[in-house]
């Protein structure tokens, strides 16, 4: 996988992807979570949807009367190194859009209602964050200055 594969699929792609890492899903499923993250158009994520599925990289089965969407080999090959180059490709960009946000004092604020479960995995989202956070600070070493 290279940069460009990365750059033929939009962002609404790769966040459906994404979503269906874990379990196959319903569109309604996958569509609720991208408008809590703030997608605002529904036609471009069933166009995303739809793209994906005509590229191989997800399916649809029937199952008790509704269809739900999985990862195929392909689609789920290409999660496996999605990672890596997300650190060369996304990361560089989200730190100068942190920075520009900073600079403007814009800050994210959640304006959704979460469940309890929810809720709770975000939390230990942020504990696993944090630790990685403080095994990087254990790695600075502190000089005083006179």
């Amino acid at each position: 996988m290279s940069k460009e594969e990365i750059k033929k699929l939009g962002i609404i792609q790769l966040a459906i992807l994404t979503n269906l890492k874990d379990k196959p899903m319903k569109s309604s499923e996958i569509l609720r979570i991208l408008k809590n993250l703030g997608l605002r158009a529904r036609s471009s994520f069933y166009a995303a949807l739809h793209e994906l599925e005509e590229k191989g990289y997800i399916s649809k089965r029937m199952f008790n009367e509704d269809f739900y969407y999985y990862l195929t080999e392909k689609g789920e090959e290409f999660l496996s190194r999605l990672p890596a180059l997300a650190r060369e490709t996304f990361l560089p960009a989200l730190h100068l859009y942190s920075f520009i946000m900073d600079k403007l004092g814009l800050y994210i604020e959640e304006e959704i209602e979460e469940s309890y479960d929810e809720l709770i995995k975000y939390k230990e989202f942020l504990l696993r964050e944090l630790e990685k956070v403080e095994n990087k600070l254990k790695k600075w070493k502190r000089i005083n200055v006179e």
